[in-house]
């Protein structure tokens, strides 16, 4: 399929771990915004579907490390947008 790895398991993991960091810059831009309404909307919209077609089309022990940095970059993000100190995992997921 396009835009989907095919390699080995190391290579596969490699590249969803690269594109997932590519989602670092998008929320350095977000948490910068003056308006949280609108980062926070693009945070929804933009930021936490950049996994999902790499979500359907590889295996799952291919994604752990590319989703576990996925997730704490869109917490932390989330965190910083609306000020907060700390989100308790149990309130995050």
């Amino acid at each position: 399929m396009l835009g989907s790895p095919i390699g080995s398991d190391d290579f596969i993991a490699d590249h969803c771990l690269k594109q997932a960091k590519k989602g670092a810059e998008l929320c350095n831009k977000l948490v910068h915004l003056d308006d949280p309404q609108c980062a926070l909307l693009l945070l929804r919209l933009s930021h936490a579907t950049n996994l999902n077609h790499l979500g359907r089309t590889v295996t799952s022990f291919n994604l752990d490390a590319a989703a576990e940095y996925h997730d704490t970059l869109s917490k932390s993000t989330f965190e910083s947008i609306l000020m907060l100190e700390s989100l308790p995992n149990m309130q995050w997921r």
